[in-house]
């Protein structure tokens, strides 16, 4: 099912992106005409990953983009409470990110904080043998190296230290929170990072992007070897062999991921909401780091997305759907209907749709980086 998935998607994207046969998206243009955006990304990895994610989940992602682009635009609008449908776009979009970000302190509030000596205390103890008490400095030099090569960049040697420091605190915490949920917010880390530093010192652009960047690379590269390591010690594997992976998995994802960055970027132009490349959680940070678009939307929604998370909510899935277009955020729920389907009239075939779901996911994505080198090489 896997690879006959894969080959099924990779031959779809082909078509609609190589050939340019079938539309990208579709949007309802009589609704477009009273500023309700509704439509659909036409993508196979789109409702992928809602199978993936689930009902809840999807659903509660589509009431965000509801609220957005059925509610707030609109009626904002028409009601006067926006003065055209940018100042109504960049309320939904800031109101969004603060609910991602006020999850993300809520779990820092209720998660992590409580759990700080269970978290950090095994960072401090040294162990028993003098093997134990080598490795414990492993860190710090490597921590050592990345302060060093901050430096070489454009940041300045303030925000170089706030910044390990900062990657120290939250790797910890996404570590710990990837392996109870499965979910790494690892953006949120980095805006919490941001902020913190931005209250002490003076960032230009690039050097913010940077603080970002650095802190949720990090979180994100924490969250997925420590879930590997959880899988692998279920599965009993060889603890010496998977630090072995995972550091040659990590050096070699560093170069090739910015290779295909680049190559992305020279194929495709512009990215974030309402381009072919979306890139939510980029859109985020950006959003933070070049001037929020309302500001008393953003905290407002950060307080609504503590008091969520606190009720046990999912307040981020419902603020990626309010800042996301509506288009993918169909996509995603027509995938988590089938999922809910799949699960009612046939739960034995669950696990076969996963396998299908990851099939699609990988045929689009790996097809999409193919045509973009295609596209970077005949234009050049």
């Amino acid at each position: 099912y896997l690879f006959s998935t894969m080959g099924a998607a990779a031959v779809f994207v082909a078509v609609r992106d190589g050939l340019g046969w079938i539309p990208s998206a579709w949007s309802s243009v009589r609704l477009y005409s009273r500023n309700i955006f509704f439509g659909m990304w036409i993508s196979p990895m789109a409702v992928g990953i809602g199978y993936i994610i689930g009902p809840l989940f999807t659903g509660v992602w589509f009431l965000g983009a509801v609220i957005s682009y059925f509610f707030l635009i609109p009626v904002g609008v028409a009601a006067g409470w926006f003065a055209d449908v940018g100042s109504a776009t960049a309320f939904k979009d800031s109101l969004g990110i603060g609910l991602m970000v006020g999850t993300g302190v809520g779990i820092l509030l209720k998660g992590i904080l409580p759990r700080a000596r269970e978290i950090y205390l095994p960072v401090k103890s040294s162990g028993k043998g003098s093997r134990m008490k080598t490795l414990r400095w492993i860190p710090l030099v490597f921590a050592a190296i990345a302060l060093f090569l901050t430096t070489l960049t454009e940041m300045t040697l303030v925000s170089s230290l706030l910044t390990i420091v900062g990657v120290w605190l939250t790797t910890a915490m996404a570590a710990s929170i990837t392996g109870q949920s499965g979910i790494n917010p690892m953006e949120i880390f980095g805006i919490i990072i941001l902020i913190a530093v931005k209250s002490v010192a003076s960032l230009g652009t690039i050097e913010a992007f940077l603080v970002a960047g650095v802190v949720a690379v990090a979180c994100g590269l924490a969250g997925d070897v420590l879930n590997d390591f959880k899988s692998g010690y279920l599965l009993k594997t060889n603890p010496r062999a998977q630090i072995v992976a995972e550091t040659v998995g990590g050096v070699i994802g560093a170069v090739v991921s910015v290779i295909v960055l680049f190559i992305m970027f020279r194929a495709y132009g512009t990215m974030g909401p309402g381009t072919e490349l979306p890139a939510p959680q980029a859109y985020a940070v950006s959003t933070m780091v070049g001037g929020l678009p309302n500001t008393p939307a953003l905290f407002f929604g950060l307080v609504i997305g503590i008091i969520i998370y606190l009720m046990k909510l999912p307040g981020m899935t419902l603020g990626i759907g309010m800042y996301l277009p509506m288009e993918i955020s169909t996509a995603a729920f027509v995938g988590g209907v089938i999922s809910l389907i799949v699960g009612k009239i046939k739960p034995e075939s669950k696990e076969t749709g996963m396998i299908v779901s990851s099939g699609l996911l990988g045929g689009e994505g790996i097809t999409g980086v193919v045509l973009a080198i295609i596209r970077v090489l005949t234009v050049s």
